[in-house]
């Protein structure tokens, strides 16, 4: 996922002065040359669309699926295994540091991970960023979300399918996905989800 927004400017940069420097003729590769030009800057841009979670519904588990193995470490140093909390409540939020749409609801998260947690209800944030997680829980720290933190690979992250940046999950207590958040949380909404969530047999 992070790969795609990776783009090399030099390259592009390279490529636009050499074709400025040739003689402007009508040749019929003209369209071609364009679109290598212009095709890295439409797809990073796609993937910044993608990683502000604006398409909204298309990432994260439906509400019902079962919800799908997960046997993490901490960054607390604990070991988190979504089995072991089947009878209760778990909300997964899913980010990166280089997600602008998860640094600006940390805060906002954070607040939310507060409440749940005098419920009884884990908040756990999953980065899938590609670094150690002690340096991710840095910039957690940074951020000002005070939940655990743990790494999600790439086989965690299209287990949950997630392909939308943040995405957050609230698992029921029958461990099927109860709803599903795509892009900046709303607070209230979360809260009764879970809650909903609590309610249920």
């Amino acid at each position: 996922m992070e790969s795609v927004l990776e783009t090399r400017p030099s390259d592009i940069s390279a490529a636009s002065t050499e074709a400025a420097a040739e003689t402007p003729t009508r040749q019929p590769n003209s369209i071609g040359r364009i679109a290598r030009l212009v095709g890295p800057w439409l797809l990073a841009g796609f993937a910044l669309y993608l990683v502000a979670g604006r398409i909204a519904g298309t990432s994260g588990p439906p509400p019902g699926q079962v919800a799908p193995a997960l046997a993490v470490t901490l960054s607390t140093g604990e070991a988190f295994n979504l089995a072991e909390h089947r009878g209760g409540v778990v909300v997964l939020n899913f980010w990166a540091t280089w997600c602008p749409a998860c640094r600006a609801e940390a805060p906002q998260l954070a607040s939310v991970g507060r409440r749940l947690s005098q419920k009884g209800v884990p908040l756990v944030g999953l980065s899938v960023d590609h670094m150690p997680l002690e340096r991710v829980a840095q910039s957690a720290q940074e951020l000002g979300m005070d939940f655990p933190i743990a790494m999600a690979d790439e086989a965690l992250a299209h287990s949950f399918s997630v392909d939308a940046l943040p995405t957050t999950v609230v698992i029921g207590k029958d461990g099927r996905v109860a709803q599903t958040f795509v892009g900046g949380i709303d607070p209230e909404r979360l809260e009764d989800a879970v809650d909903t969530a609590l309610a249920a047999d």
